[in-house]
């Protein structure tokens, strides 16, 4: 079976200090939202540049199949 694959980026949120982009969702928020829309969250990767978190990536999987049906049918993944 073939994947498509879909990277998200998220600052990092330490304690109780302030994202530097409040309007950003949680990571929680992001992985249920792609759920509801088929994907299959594989992994959270932290970046760490200079040894000091700033980002997390989220990776999501979906069949290639579930995509070319979905666009078939005029709906697009996000």
């Amino acid at each position: 079976m073939k994947y498509t694959y879909k990277f998200i980026t998220l600052p990092v949120q330490i304690g109780a200090k302030q994202s530097k982009h409040p309007n950003h969702p949680s990571y929680q928020d992001v992985i249920n939202e792609h759920a509801r829309q088929g994907w299959r969250f594989v992994q959270l990767l932290i970046e760490c540049p200079a040894a000091v978190p700033t980002e997390y990536v989220l990776v999501f999987e979906q069949p290639l199949e579930r995509l070319e049906h979905d666009a078939q049918e005029g709906s697009k993944p996000a």
